[in-house]
């Protein structure tokens, strides 16, 4: 009997070892109560009963806890869902507000372009139609400053002064030793004086060329004079002494040729040349006027000073 009650005692307790001892809360309370103070002490109570209550319960409780988890992981997703469509929504819309706005830029661009285009164009035709106002200015100025000219030119030619010689006559006879004498009459058929007169002339058996129709190496009979307009004035010239071939030759009827030039200046400072030519034919009776030479009679420019 003993063996069989030991045996039952030591399997109490060996079971009572193994199980986990329960104590009353109230007594844990009273054991801490010594140690902690009071709130600490409250603290403690509830944390226990929390724990305890979560040791009853924990598996309901844990499947409530799931099924809260799953439910709100649920309601998450719906919530992204609505939201990525949302997203979407606006993503799309965005899209097609950037559409509309490349397009609008595309327009602009395109507004802008055919605005450069149309300002380039206005502005070469306003360019070429100054252009051709300048020319057309330019033009007229050219037109109205030649018809002044023209103007100026006629007045002038009208009012200067035209010196020539109008007559040229022997003076004397051909004699052995004697010089033979010419007169020359010159005269200015201007408006106006003619000033600064020169006479450069000579006398030969031959024909005058271009290049000694003036001949500068003549020692001029009179410094510069003028010749008023209407007014004649008279230059003599003549031959050296005459020797025997020469009075042989005038007697022969050789021709003997008074040429030269007369330069002379008018009022309106423009430089003047008259050319002359004339002819003397011996003749024992009869007019002493000579002939003039069939060129070298002509008035022309010489030069423009002030």
């Amino acid at each position: 009997m003993m063996n069989e009650q030991d045996a039952a005692n030591d399997q109490r307790r060996t079971e009572n070892e193994a199980a986990p001892v329960f104590r009353p809360i109230e007594t844990q309370v009273q054991a801490k109560k010594q140690q902690d103070s009071p709130q600490d002490v409250e603290r403690q109570t509830k944390w226990q009963r929390v724990r305890s209550f979560l040791d009853v319960n924990e598996k309901p409780f844990s499947l409530l806890l799931n099924f809260l988890v799953v439910v709100a992981g649920i309601w998450t997703l719906i919530i992204l869902g609505k939201q990525t469509s949302v997203m979407s929504t606006q993503t799309q819309l965005m899209g097609k507000q950037t559409d509309a706005m490349l397009k609008q830029t595309r327009l602009m661009a395109e507004q802008l372009a055919d605005s450069r285009e149309s300002s380039r164009k206005a502005e070469e035709q306003s360019r070429a139609s100054l252009e051709a106002s300048a020319a057309s200015l330019e033009a007229s100025a050219a037109q109205n400053k030649a018809g002044l000219d023209s103007t100026i030119e006629r007045a002038r030619m009208e009012q200067r002064a035209w010196v020539g010689v109008i007559e040229m006559r022997r003076s004397s006879e051909p004699k052995l030793g004697e010089r033979l004498l010419f007169n020359a009459r010159l005269s200015n058929s201007g408006r106006t004086p003619a000033t600064e007169v020169l006479i450069h002339k000579d006398l030969s058996f031959e024909y005058p060329i271009a290049s000694n129709i003036d001949p500068h190496h003549a020692v001029p009979e009179r410094s510069r004079f003028a010749i008023s307009p209407g007014a004649t004035f008279i230059t003599q010239s003549g031959t050296i002494p005459l020797i025997q071939p020469m009075l042989d030759a005038l007697i022969k009827k050789r021709p003997l040729y008074l040429y030269g030039t007369i330069h002379y200046r008018d009022v309106f400072y423009r430089q003047w040349s008259t050319t002359f030519c004339s002819i003397y034919v011996f003749q024992q009776q009869g007019d002493p006027g000579l002939e003039f030479c069939p060129s070298f009679n002509d008035m022309k420019v010489e030069q423009t000073s002030r």
